[in-house]
């Protein structure tokens, strides 16, 4: 037999190799594998479930909120989080939410909480809104004129398929960027979140619906009105820190070099408004696990 012969009967053995091995692993496949089939009974939201029901205290702790909270929370999703099929039995409603709000986003339940809760606790901001969010920065902060503070926080996310450095920020590790602008109590008023990890907070406003909005003036932000005290009508604002760019509608601190007294005791000033955004940020953290783990 010549070397070619030989060369063409081992392909042969190895693709018969690899068809057999391929078949014997097709049959070892399950529909659900009989260890996760176990989380029907044994699984810690069905062995815990009854228990936390006793103990209020236990279930806040468990499902991050208070029973009555949780409960009407469901009530709003259930409807479009509700699947039924032949097949498999699917994950309830219940366990979803739970999921997402204690271990890791869940992409569809995520789209259902954002599109119920959206239109009633995160609506667009109206010219109303910035206007009852400036008058209590002046009582809070003594800040005139200001209508939020913005700020961008990162998200830890796992490394999205052929995306090269585009999500790796200057700390080192693969997110995206959510931008927010909260009120002087700490509530957020609007969110974009999307934004690559290696843009600056500067760079994802410009690229964030919010910031396309702030440029082409149309947040229907108040008409400028005088400073207390002053005759000179000013422009309605945002406070942010140096990583932002100065505009009319945005204020920053002065550089840290050479700063006089009434520069240092106006950074002092917006300073102590801008913190309501990194407050915003830290209840939210604290609150929910998922703001402190790898989504996917």
């Amino acid at each position: 037999m010549s070397s070619s012969e030989d060369e063409d009967a081992l392909l042969f053995m190895q693709l018969v190799n690899l068809n057999a091995i391929s078949q014997e692993t097709k049959k070892k496949r399950h529909w659900v594998h009989p260890l996760w089939q176990k989380n029907k009974k044994f699984g810690i939201f069905n062995v815990y479930k009854k228990d936390l029901n006793l103990d209020d205290q236990k279930f806040k702790l468990f499902y991050r909120m208070k029973k009555e909270t949780f409960s009407k929370l469901l009530t709003k999703l259930r409807p479009m989080l509700q699947k039924n099929t032949n097949f498999r039995k699917c994950v309830s409603p219940e366990e979803s939410v739970l999921i997402t709000l204690r271990y890791i986003i869940i992409a569809r339940t995520s789209v259902v909480i954002w599109k119920v809760l959206q239109p009633t606790y995160l609506p667009n901001p109206t010219k109303e809104t910035w206007v009852q969010s400036a008058r209590r920065y002046w009582e809070l902060w003594n800040l005139p004129n200001c209508v939020g503070s913005i700020d961008g926080k990162h998200i830890r996310i796992k490394r999205p398929p052929k995306s090269g450095s585009e999500f790796i920020n200057y700390k080192g590790y693969f997110s995206i960027v959510l931008m927010a602008v909260s009120d002087a109590d700490g509530c957020f008023l609007t969110i974009d979140v999307g934004e690559y990890g290696r843009n600056s907070d500067g760079r994802a406003l410009k690229e964030s619906n919010f910031g396309k909005k702030l440029v082409n003036s149309t947040l229907d932000l108040p008409d400028p009105s005088p400073l207390p005290g002053q005759d000179t009508n000013f422009p309605f604002y945002f406070a942010a820190d140096e990583a932002f760019p100065l505009m009319c509608t945005i204020m920053k601190p002065y550089p840290k070099r050479g700063l006089t007294n009434r520069k240092r005791v106006f950074n002092g000033r917006l300073s102590r408004g801008r913190k309501s955004v990194e407050c915003s940020f830290g209840m939210m953290s604290s609150e929910f696990y998922t703001q402190q783990l790898v989504l996917i």
